[in-house]
């Protein structure tokens, strides 16, 4: 008898499971995939549990963008503090933009030129008041290189006739020389504090490695991004590719941003031009006899500016002449430089195109 049974049950249960019987049994393999069925406890097939999108499914796009990624975007002097979310914990990247890089540069200016004067040689006497144009020359030169002390070179004896009229009228002084080495370039201290190029903006890419893109949203065309909205504040959804690029339709949103910068700014170097308005001066005094001891009543103001005459007595000898020591006065030289020159450039753009706030 209990072998009967044993047997009766088995029947039973085995009838169970023919096709025709009365028994309602819902049975499937994963041979025939049924999404959405559940088995006879209520609970999912597991022949088709899949994961979802822990975030949000967003547009797909094309293979050579790189995303999606939370993006922060803000002032960039808030970019240090600012911490990616726990749904896309990696900040694999900070790019930049806005970039400030003001150019100022120092004005230039000149030292005054360095310089000494050289007496003049070249002396004459008159037979005429001056200015004398036309008439009759006597030479009264000095020595070459005269260091204006007493001399009496080329002395012009009293009385000496030039056509009939006295040789000694008027004295004329050529110029003297003025000799420099020119002016220094000086530059001054900047008209305003250059601060160093700065970025306004920053955009920080947060993501996971924990996604498995489409595969974790039903559409196909659609692709999983991290976190669910709403985002933190100044988060954004987003693809990128390095380089400057237009956005897909689907990602309107468009910011180029930058690894860092290359400053090429700099200043033309300041220079100096040729001194003006420099002059030399000495008097010259001029004497009857050879030893500077009985002086003419004639005392000349010479300059570089340009030659010096005066009215001496006439017929009265020149003996001898002495000059003081000449003073420089220097002049000035045209500062020129000191503008600025290049700039500060961005360099290595991405393209940052997000969607567009719900």
């Amino acid at each position: 008898m209990p072998r009967w049974s044993s047997l009766t049950v088995l029947w039973v249960g085995l009838a169970g499971a023919l096709p025709g019987c009365t028994v309602d049994h819902d049975l499937y393999t994963c041979l025939n995939p049924d999404p959405g069925h559940v088995d006879g406890q209520g609970k999912d097939d597991p022949c088709h549990t899949r994961p979802t999108c822990p975030g949000q499914c967003v547009p797909g796009f094309s293979f050579d963008w790189l995303g999606p990624v939370l993006v922060w975007m803000g002032p960039a002097s808030e970019a240090s503090m600012v911490q990616c979310p726990p749904e896309a914990p990696t900040a694999n990247s900070t790019r930049f933009a806005d970039l400030t890089a003001p150019n100022a540069c120092a004005a230039c200016s000149c030292a005054p030129p360095e310089g000494s004067c050289e007496l003049p040689t070249t002396i004459t006497a008159r037979a005429a008041i001056c200015p004398g144009a036309g008439a009759w020359v006597t030479p009264f030169d000095a020595p070459a290189a005269w260091d204006g002390s007493c001399t009496d070179l080329n002395a012009i004896p009293q009385g000496k006739d030039c056509g009939g009229v006295p040789c000694v009228q008027s004295v004329t002084i050529a110029p003297l020389q003025v000799v420099e080495s020119g002016c220094s370039p000086i530059e001054g201290p900047p008209p305003v504090q250059v601060l160093p190029a700065s970025w306004g903006s920053a955009a920080i890419l947060c993501n996971t490695d924990k996604l498995e893109g489409e595969e974790l949203c039903m559409d196909p065309g659609l692709t999983c991004a991290p976190r669910s909205a709403p985002l933190p504040a100044s988060f954004h959804r987003c693809i990128y590719k390095d380089g400057v690029h237009e956005c897909p339709p689907a990602y309107p949103v468009r910011n180029v941003v930058y690894e860092r910068f290359e400053d090429n700014r700099t200043c033309s170097p300041c220079q100096c031009g040729e001194a003006m308005g420099s002059t030399c001066t000495a008097a010259l005094s001029f004497f009857q006899d050879s030893a500077c001891s009985v002086p003419l009543p004639l005392t000349l103001g010479a300059s570089s500016v340009k030659a010096m005459c005066g009215d001496a007595p006439p017929g009265l000898a020149l003996g001898s002449k002495f000059a003081t020591e000449p003073v420089y006065t220097p002049g000035v030289c045209q500062p020129s430089g000191g503008e600025p020159q290049g700039a500060a450039e961005p360099v290595g753009p991405a393209t940052i195109c997000c969607l567009p706030e719900p």
